[in-house]
């Protein structure tokens, strides 16, 4: 089958072409709408994603502490953790990566998950993001957290 890269609104991402307007993503998206193994619809002369057909997993984004001097060592690690349990890990940006979970997991799959790596990660959460972003320093009443 032919591998071709296609649009999903926010990147390029790796398809396998099974139909003329179907295919099979080859990696997970920062738009978590799409993720990897998920059955999709396509425009082969767009190379535009159209609809998600039926969902392959879910995307979760993560994120590790390392020095500099440790990423490669330490990425490593999470790959080969997460390869070794069968389940698709891509580095995004630096130290941050996204993960693709089987469906049937819950949140706490993910954490037990994400806990039992040799490399200590942080989920990344819709709820942490806009926390962050806040700016405000009154976060002694705040309501989220990094899982």
């Amino acid at each position: 089958m032919e591998i071709t890269d296609y649009w999903t609104g926010e990147e390029w991402i790796s398809v396998e072409v099974i139909t003329k307007n179907t295919g099979i993503l080859q990696e997970a998206s920062i738009d978590t709408q799409y993720g990897f193994k998920d059955l999709v619809l396509i425009n082969p002369e767009s190379k535009e994603i159209n609809q998600v057909i039926k969902k392959g997993s879910n995307t979760v984004f993560f994120t590790y502490d390392s020095s500099l001097t440790e990423r490669q060592k330490n990425w490593s690690q999470i790959k080969s953790f997460f390869l070794k349990k069968q389940i698709n890990v891509q580095q995004h940006e630096g130290e941050i990566c996204l993960l693709s979970i089987p469906l049937n997991f819950n949140q706490n799959d993910i954490s037990e998950l994400l806990n039992s790596c040799p490399v200590s990660c942080v989920q990344i959460t819709q709820e942490s993001s806009i926390d962050d972003y806040d700016g405000d320093d009154d976060d002694d009443d705040g309501l989220f957290h990094l899982n």
